[in-house]
């Protein structure tokens, strides 16, 4: 994509949507991970969850980095610190951000034969697992058309908004069987997964979500 720009934290190597195995100056190899999020992964992903610094700025004992060289990305662009000069160029679907993605992956690592050689890892959270699965599928079709030179080692997905259908109707259940809601709540909750799931298939986003954010707030 041109005339857009990706905002990526850089730490030792690299950071963002990848991970590969590199290798350290005692001859050992370690993994490099990256973090694809919907909201800001740079904010959110590295100083909030798996960075080398938290959010004071001190060090985090249980960073990835002590495993791995991280990537952050803020995708898609005009999230986070990522923006375009042109609006045009703002996606329309996630399709079009993992796009977007993989044009990214081309401009790191065509241009570099060190990170060819090793697998590419790509971990997401939240709605960034959709990010996380399209660029998957973007990339490895930019591969075997020989348009992007890296391993795609695999694609990691931790509480990832993929089905907000499915999720809202197992809801009711969970908390009903962790005691955190009695019969009267479980009846409660389940009705509004059917509202919920009513207005997803009218199209009604705006209402979904409101209802979702009830939901979650009010068990």
């Amino acid at each position: 994509m041109m005339n857009a720009l990706f905002f990526i934290t850089l730490f030792l190597l690299l950071h963002g949507s990848t991970a590969r195995l590199t290798k350290k100056n005692d001859g050992t190899e370690s993994e490099e991970w990256g973090y694809v999020e919907g909201a800001s992964g740079t904010g959110i992903g590295n100083f909030q969850e798996v960075g080398p610094l938290d959010t004071d700025l001190n060090p985090r004992n249980s960073t990835w980095l002590k495993k791995a060289d991280l990537l952050f990305v803020d995708n898609p662009v005009g999230t986070g610190y990522s923006y375009v000069e042109d609006k045009a160029l703002v996606v329309k679907s996630d399709e079009e951000a993992g796009d977007d993605l993989t044009e990214l992956l081309k401009e790191i690592f065509n241009k570099n034969v060190k990170l060819q050689k090793s697998p590419l890892y790509v971990v997401a959270e939240s709605y960034g697992g959709k990010f996380a699965v399209t660029l998957g599928l973007a990339a490895h079709r930019a591969i075997r058309a020989g348009q992007l030179k890296l391993k795609l080692g695999g694609i990691a997905l931790g509480d990832t908004w993929i089905s907000p259908q499915d999720f809202v109707s197992s809801w009711g259940s969970l908390l009903k069987d962790v005691s955190r809601i009695d019969d009267e709540g479980f009846q409660q909750a389940n009705s509004l997964a059917e509202k919920i799931k009513q207005q997803i298939q009218k199209g009604a986003i705006c209402k979904c979500y409101g209802n979702m954010v009830y939901t979650r707030e009010h068990n």
